[in-house]
């Protein structure tokens, strides 16, 4: 009977023992890939409040009796 190799021993000589180890992205905040539309009027993102976007004054501008400054085009 021959001498059995032992499973899992030493890495082999043209693997990955030269490169460093991987770093996790775990905990890491990634910005998202979109863009987000901008739907409220511009009183309403000046006061950071939810806009509805109704169209000619939104109804914040109108309940809180505010001038509703409008929409950005884009």
């Amino acid at each position: 009977m021959g001498t059995l190799a032992p499973v899992g021993g030493l890495p082999s000589s043209g693997g990955d023992g030269d490169k460093p180890p991987r770093k996790s992205n775990k905990g890491t905040k990634h910005k998202p890939n979109y863009k987000r539309d901008r739907k409220g009027c511009k009183t309403c993102r000046r006061l950071r409040i939810k806009c509805d976007g109704a169209l000619p004054i939104c109804n914040n501008c109108h309940r809180r009796d505010r001038h509703c400054e409008g929409y950005d085009t884009r």
